[in-house]
């Protein structure tokens, strides 16, 4: 997770490069800098907690304990 506003690892660059060679990733872009915790907790916690919740249920899934 990182900033999109972030100066040093131009993030745009970097977010087109994974666009068009990893399709199955997800990619969320925040307009923050280079701590997107401090400058937008709030989007950040969301994010991790989706990101958590979607982990447990495909662990659920192949673990075939949510049947």
């Amino acid at each position: 997770m990182e900033g999109m506003i972030e100066p040093l690892t131009k993030s745009n660059q970097f977010v087109s490069m994974l666009r068009k060679h990893c399709s199955k990733v997800h990619i969320r872009e925040l307009d923050a800098g280079h701590a997107p915790h401090d400058e937008v907790p709030d989007k950040v916690n969301s994010l991790l907690i989706h990101w958590l919740v979607a982990w447990l249920y495909m662990i659920l899934e192949f673990s075939g304990i949510s049947n």
